[in-house]
């Protein structure tokens, strides 16, 4: 019953981010504020856990969701590449157990092709480390050092998907996406 209640929520938020994106696809991100940073987004979508412990715990497929803030820091590469600070959480329900792993990062980004890794209608990737809080059934609640790689495409100035891979103890695995900036 609980399993049901919560495929049924997880459709329900990955529609509504779906209406929400469709809504604003045409609408630009908003300007960099000086000494502040850049556009913020938010993105929805799919884990997909390789760790038996929070595949077991919280199933094959669970929700996954994020809020990137780009970081207003000097760029040393000699490509486009914009620092992100994110924050993310990932949960699952599965046979009356649960996995929730919240993660704390800080990465780059790369324009690919020498363009923004914001840039409408391009492709960018990244990596980024961090902080992993997980909390699954019949494991102690712990924070955990790990990372990630993510590659992704832009499909407009304020949408986007991306596949990441985060390499974490008891939680390593895929996330799909879809983001929406402003």
């Amino acid at each position: 019953m609980k399993e049901s209640i919560y495929k049924a929520g997880v459709a329900a938020l990955v529609a509504a981010a779906a209406l929400v994106l469709a809504v604003t696809a045409q609408a630009a991100p908003g300007p960099a504020i000086p000494g502040i940073g850049g556009p913020s987004s938010i993105s929805v979508g799919g884990y997909f856990p390789n760790s038996a412990d929070a595949s077991d715990r919280g199933g094959a497929t669970q929700l996954a969701g994020e809020f990137r803030y780009q970081l207003p820091v000097p760029n040393p590469l000699d490509v486009p590449a914009r620092t992100v600070a994110t924050l993310g959480i990932e949960t699952g329900a599965r046979h009356g157990n649960h996995s929730t792993i919240i993660p704390v990062t800080i990465g780059e980004m790369v324009g690919l092709s020498h363009t923004s890794p914001n840039a409408a209608g391009t492709a960018y990737a990244g990596a980024g480390v961090g902080v992993y809080f997980e909390n699954q059934s019949g494991i102690s609640t712990a924070a955990r050092i790990g990372g990630y790689a993510v590659i992704g495409y832009n499909i407009n100035g304020m949408t986007y998907v991306d596949a990441k891979y985060q390499f974490v103890d008891h939680g390593d695995g895929p996330l799909v996406q879809v983001g929406l900036r402003f």
